[in-house]
């Protein structure tokens, strides 16, 4: 394109353009839409099929660059030293959890590309509310805010699964396997491979009879197994309704904890600061 004797490349047209917009709309803002449905599908991904695909994440490495060349540019030092930590610490401690067993690879994977795309606690204003509605917390790391909130939100499970059970079960059951009625809760045969989760129960054979014996890493769940146990429970030897532990895919809690550390903030900082404040007025 020429104006007035001066060159102008349609590709420098482009570019302004979209910093401009990007100027107008609010990078953080931008960030957090970008990510979203990226993780949502992972959740999809994992609940129909149990497993998240490589390029999903691969997907977002454009994106993530671009955004990251864009804060370069605003701040060199400050965003690579906030890119490092943040990127170093959640890679770390997610990566300590997955050794464990308590989190996925595409768990660590998430946690990882969203330090890194947010290095820092977004900020931005709707509809006259400035989120997060908690404001910022002394470490504004946000990757490690949606792993906490996320790790409180699967605690939550628990008293629920305790709850169920009482309600269902009654306190007489609860009291010959309490364990139980926090760990699991009981459904048909007939329905296990149609859920996430593990068997409770491991079903040991003893001449003519089936003993259950408490499994702590849960048993996994196959056509096989399911064949077994509805053989068995037409035997008589078990019955059809069984006790297994839920098995969420923790990348819905990964997704939850982002967007409730984007709109409302860090609650596991928040809570441990309310605390101590009714503490020093005590």
């Amino acid at each position: 394109m020429k104006l007035d004797g001066i060159i102008i490349h349609d590709k420098d047209i482009v570019v302004r353009t979209i910093m401009l917009s990007i100027e107008f709309l609010n990078i953080d803002l931008l960030k957090l839409l970008f990510c979203i449905p990226f993780i949502v599908y992972g959740c999809y991904s994992d609940i129909k099929t149990r497993s998240v695909p490589n390029k999903v994440w691969l997907f977002m490495l454009p994106g993530a660059v671009i955004f990251f060349l864009i804060d370069l540019s605003n701040n060199f030092l400050a965003h690579i030293t906030s890119t490092l930590l943040s990127t170093g610490t959640i890679f770390s401690i997610a990566y300590i959890f997955f050794r464990l067993g308590f989190l996925g690879g595409a768990d660590v994977k998430a946690l990882t590309i969203i330090s890194f795309i947010l290095p820092l606690f977004p900020q931005f204003t709707l509809a006259e509310h400035t989120f997060p509605l908690l404001g910022l917390p002394v470490i504004p790391l946000f990757a490690v805010a949606v792993f906490y909130n996320a790790a409180i939100l699967g605690a939550v499970i628990f008293p629920t699964l305790l709850i169920w059970n009482l309600l269902h079960h009654g306190v007489r059951e609860f009291l010959y396997h309490p364990h139980y009625f926090f760990l699991g809760y009981r459904t048909n045969i007939q329905n296990i491979t149609h859920i996430h989760a593990k068997l409770l129960e491991n079903y040991i054979e003893e001449g003519d009879k089936i003993r259950p014996v408490f499994s702590k890493k849960g048993i996994e769940i196959t056509d096989e197994v399911q064949k077994t146990l509805l053989s068995l429970a037409k035997k008589g030897k078990i019955e059809n309704w069984i006790w297994v532990t839920p098995t969420i895919p923790y990348i819905i809690h990964i997704t939850l904890g982002f967007l409730i550390a984007a709109l409302i903030g860090d609650v596991l900082f928040w809570a441990v600061q309310q605390i101590i404040t009714m503490n020093g007025m005590g």
